[in-house]
């Protein structure tokens, strides 16, 4: 990827996402998960499979991942798997930061969830 934004090479946001599958797949995380943000950044709704794809990894180290994959599910619409996400990253204890929690909850109420959103907002008060 770096030698295509060196050469200035517009490559479509979807094939983009593929390259999140690779970098994850092939355990380099951050990568993934930079690229992951950047696409977020421009506008591109990623596919719920990328999504998952980045929440499958050993949770400890990832943790910062697995927020960045809740979020997404939640803007994407996919709240009860992104409740699912927070309440799998607290019983693993992972941390998780508040911005998570408020990020997952206003994308509830955006979609007329109020009662998750209050849900999601008591799970960070109880951290």
């Amino acid at each position: 990827m770096t030698e295509l934004t060196v050469l200035k090479v517009d490559v479509p946001l979807a094939a983009q996402e593929v390259a999140v599958v690779s970098y994850a797949r092939g355990g380099q995380w951050q990568r993934a998960e930079a690229l992951y943000k950047l696409l977020q950044g421009r506008g591109h709704v990623a596919a719920g499979a990328t999504t998952q794809e980045l929440a499958g990894a050993d949770a400890g180290a990832l943790a910062p991942a697995h927020c960045v994959v809740a979020r997404a599910l939640a803007r994407q619409g996919q709240l009860s798997e992104a409740y699912a996400m927070l309440n799998r990253m607290m019983r693993e204890e992972m941390r998780i930061d508040p911005g998570t929690f408020s990020s997952v909850a206003a994308s509830c109420m955006d979609h007329g969830e109020t009662a998750l959103a209050e849900e999601v907002l008591e799970m960070r008060d109880y951290l």
